[in-house]
């Protein structure tokens, strides 16, 4: 795969879920996306068949806390038409508050690209989106649609992005779906926060010592 240079954007929203882990009753949100999840609001902005991104790192650089939001939702389907409490379940969730992330990716042309569709045009149809403040198909989200990003834009080529001192182990963590594969195996991966700043990863690393979905039970 051919890949253009690395370019940095600054993404800002009120409310984000990273998807997360259980604290007893309630779900947690992670402080920043999953290598999947940053993929998820970049392709929000741009998407083609023929390229994709790749994260290199995500900096928190501001957040502002916790905040819990509780639900009731279905914990199983009924048979019949009716539906009653015995279907329903109350779930916490604790979503992140004010949160603005610094992403690291890149584009990358994959092998079914036209070869008169260069990483140059990509690069400016991704660039012209971002500063139009454009997206393509849904708004793009930290997390469940309800999340919306406030704002996105290109960092300035001086701008200081300092993050939080905020240091974290997540453990295994969902990395992403392999679409090249026909069975779209999910992949797993350790992920760790240090001093703001997670790096994630590439694919072939992944591959080579990550977890998929065919051997995860069995580990």
């Amino acid at each position: 795969m051919m890949r253009a240079k690395k370019y940095t954007t600054i993404w800002e929203g009120p409310l984000a879920f990273f998807g997360g882990h259980k604290t007893g009753p309630n779900l947690v949100s992670l402080p920043v996306p999953t290598y999947g999840g940053a993929i998820g609001f970049h392709r929000s902005v741009f998407c083609k068949q023929e390229m994709d991104y790749i994260i290199h790192e995500v900096r928190l650089l501001g957040s502002s806390g916790t905040h819990p939001f509780t639900v009731s939702e279905l914990s199983s389907f009924p048979k019949g038409q009716f539906f009653t409490d015995s279907f329903r379940t109350v779930r916490t969730y604790v979503l992140r508050v004010d949160v603005v992330l610094a992403v690291t990716a890149s584009i990358v042309a994959l092998p079914s690209a036209n070869p008169q569709d260069t990483l140059v045009k990509y690069d400016q149809m991704f660039t012209r989106r971002v500063n139009k403040g454009q997206f393509h198909g849904s708004a793009p989200t930290f997390g469940p649609k309800e999340y919306l990003i406030e704002s996105y834009r290109f960092a300035e080529p001086n701008e200081v992005l300092e993050p939080l001192d905020v240091s974290e182990d997540f453990g295994i963590q969902p990395y992403a779906q392999d679409y090249s594969d026909p069975k779209k195996p999910w992949y797993y991966a350790p992920m760790r926060m240090e001093h703001g700043v997670v790096r994630y990863p590439t694919w072939d690393e992944v591959k080579a010592f990550g977890l998929c979905r065919y051997n995860v039970g069995a580990v």
